[in-house]
Formats: C-alpha cells, sequence, structure tokens
C-alpha cells in the first residue's frame, strides 16, 4: 500500500466516469466490476462501471429494504 493518501474523489469525477462507462463495451464493465474490492469506497470508474451495468440490465438492481429493515427477497 502506497504511503501516499489518495485526492477526494468529486461529484464530477463521479460523472465523468459515468459518462464514459457508457460508451464502454459490456466486457470493459465486467472487468471493472470483477475489480471491486472495496464495496464501501468504490472509485468513479467503479461506480460508473456498476451504474451502467444496471442500466443495461446485465446485473440485477439492488434489493432495496423493507420500512422494518427487512431485505425484500420476493420478485424483482
Amino acid at each position: 500500500m502506497s504511503d501516499q493518501k489518495r485526492r477526494p474523489y468529486s461529484l464530477q469525477d463521479f460523472v465523468y466516469a459515468e459518462a464514459e462507462a457508457i460508451l464502454r463495451s459490456k466486457e470493459q464493465l465486467f472487468e471493472e466490476f470483477a475489480g471491486v474490492t472495496d464495496w464501501v469506497n468504490l472509485t468513479p470508474a467503479q461506480d460508473g462501471a456498476i451504474r451502467e451495468l444496471k442500466r443495461r440490465r446485465l446485473i440485477p438492481p439492488e434489493r432495496q429494504p423493507r420500512t422494518d429493515g427487512h431485505v425484500d427477497v420476493s420478485s424483482p
């Protein structure tokens, strides 16, 4: 691990990454998706790839928690 701190991502970073993801092939998107190691702190490229894969319906959308705190496992 590098001793250098990573600069904080800006909203512009995420907007540009999402726009770039639209132009990428599904293979490139899945490659970016496969490289995710930290699901809490996604890079802009990872976040853009995941959003685009969901938009193309190549991966399912996240299931939203119900009001009682449980995840709905019924039909998507």
